[in-house]
């Protein structure tokens, strides 16, 4: 295993500080392909020493599709109203080495459809993807903040977005290289701009 992966792997297991001897116990018999969903990819990530498995095992995590609840269905227009171009920020963060947000920014996604569903057109949407400096370092192959990007378009997508309509870039690394500043760039910025009544 190469220092940069012994390096990963150390960071996941301070971030997440696990590691019981049970647990380890429990990683002997364990193989890649009996990981089979996010919950158990996470477990084994977090619980067992992943070596050179770590890149395949987020790799695998960061394939499983994300559903969707709420669909994009925007308004007719009023053409007796007035319209008003909107636009709505939000910034999703990620765990370290995934391209899907946790629970909470995925809820956060689904807050900001049920807004852009109170419009009749969308103008525009731009996703700006990033990374840490530890991951840029340890996992730069795996090209997280281009990976987050996509990934938050193939979700607007998934709703009902027309893809024509997405920008998708990624940024440099802008805070401290210490655990909160890289926790604050695992990111992606959005911006949709909008037209409602």
């Amino acid at each position: 295993m190469t220092k940069k992966l012994k390096l990963a792997a150390f960071v996941l297991a301070v971030i997440f500080s696990c590691g019981t001897s049970a647990q380890e116990k429990d990683c002997v018999n364990v193989g890649l392909e009996d990981l089979n969903d996010a919950k158990t990819i996470r477990s084994y990530l977090f619980s067992c020493d992943a070596g050179d498995q770590l890149i395949p095992a987020l790799l695998k995590l960061n394939a499983i599709p994300v559903e969707v609840n709420i669909p994009l269905q925007l308004r007719n227009q009023n053409a007796s109203a007035p319209s008003l171009r909107v636009e709505y920020r939000l910034t999703a963060f990620f765990n370290f080495g995934e391209t899907t947000p946790p629970d909470i920014g995925l809820a956060k996604l689904g807050e900001l459809i049920g807004r852009m569903n109170a419009a009749y057109s969308v103008i525009s949407m731009e996703l700006s993807g990033g990374e840490d400096l530890m991951e840029s370092r340890t996992l730069g192959q795996m090209n997280l903040a281009a990976g987050r990007a996509q990934m938050m378009s193939s979700y607007f997508v998934k709703a009902g977005l027309p893809v024509e309509k997405i920008k998708t870039s990624t940024h440099p690394a802008v805070y401290p290289n210490i655990l909160a500043g890289r926790a604050r760039d695992r990111n992606v910025e959005l911006v949709v701009q909008l037209w409602r009544n």
